[in-house]
């Protein structure tokens, strides 16, 4: 298989932009004239939302593959799961029974409150690194003791961060690297399907060929050798023909 060239300068952050019309403009005449397809409205319409999904897909897995790595992630389990078992044992001692429960001041850093209602207009925000000295977490500013204290069970919290994070995390992992390039040339497959006269196959001198390389280059910002994507059109041209 052919290998990607060099990500064209400032093509990291193209998922990340505007999915407008607009930006595919100056490339529709380009594609359809190598698909064949008679210039008209509907074809114009149709072809920037196929480019648009394509983008949104590509951008989506794009992201996923910067996320941590699953070794890190089973060692932070790992971790939590060594915490709880020796807070339980802590609290098997009569002075230690309270350990994993704190009670702390609402908006100081740690604790943040908020309706359902009123996180629709204003998200709960906390600092992600923060800056709380040690000193200030162990005596809160005086004011704070005039508003709200929250009781935090640590002990749930720590099985809330495994369940609903690290392992839903950890299991959205390890997906195919092909798969952009999948969701990509699918598009491609599909409005070339509805609007060209010519049937789409992986010969290299197809019309399609050619075509799904240039609305992959165009998605994506990168350039493919001739023949790149010749796995990932026969892979979507098998599945749709067979219906998987």
């Amino acid at each position: 298989m052919a290998k990607r060239v060099q990500r064209k300068a400032g093509s990291a952050h193209f998922p990340d932009l505007p999915i407008t019309p607009d930006r595919f403009e100056p490339h529709l005449d380009e594609l359809l004239e190598t698909a064949g397809v008679e210039d008209s409205v509907g074809a114009r319409s149709h072809l920037v939302i196929a480019l648009q999904l394509a983008q949104a897909s590509y951008g989506l897995q794009l992201r996923s593959q910067q996320r941590a790595p699953r070794e890190l992630l089973k060692q932070l389990e790992g971790s939590i799961e060594k915490t709880l078992a020796l807070l339980g044992r802590l609290k098997t001692y009569p002075d230690s029974r309270d350990v994993a429960f704190v009670l702390y001041p609402v908006g100081h850093g740690v604790v943040e409150v908020a309706t359902a209602r009123e996180m629709i207009s204003r998200p709960l925000e906390l600092p992600r690194h923060p800056s709380i000295s040690d000193e200030e977490l162990r005596w809160p500013p005086r004011a704070a003791l005039d508003g709200m204290i929250a009781g935090i069970n640590i002990e749930l919290l720590l099985r809330l961060i495994m369940i609903r994070e690290v392992r839903k995390r950890a299991r959205g992992l390890g997906q195919p690297t092909k798969q952009d390039k999948d969701a990509i040339v699918s598009q491609a497959v599909q409005f070339f399907r509805l609007h060209s006269s010519k049937t789409p196959t992986t010969d290299p001198n197809n019309a399609f060929v050619k075509f799904a390389e240039q609305f992959y280059r165009i998605v994506t910002g990168d350039d493919v050798e001739v023949g790149g994507l010749e796995w990932q059109i026969r892979k979507v041209l098998k599945d749709k023909s067979t219906g998987e």
